[in-house]
């Protein structure tokens, strides 16, 4: 069985998950929008290129705060 890559084990780098296409299509209806206006990720940055994403995936961050708990953000990788 193949490994599957999950997030950097850091305490400043917050869990990042791969989107389904399913997934993507949901959040694009959810928010009515384009996958051109995700906010933008480069496939370099340093949190996510050991995951060897290719450009036009989309990730799913999961942050926390003193004043929230759980935060969900989605990046188009390019």
């Amino acid at each position: 069985m193949a490994e599957e890559k999950t997030s950097i084990k850091h305490n400043l780098i917050p869990k990042q998950e791969v989107c389904t296409e399913e997934e993507v299509k949901e959040i694009l209806s959810k928010y009515n929008i384009k996958i051109e206006q995700l906010p933008l990720i480069s496939f370099k940055d340093p949190s996510i290129a050991f995951l060897d994403l290719e450009p036009g995936a989309v990730i799913k961050i999961h942050r926390s705060s003193k004043t929230e708990p759980s935060s969900l953000f989605y990046r188009l990788v390019i």
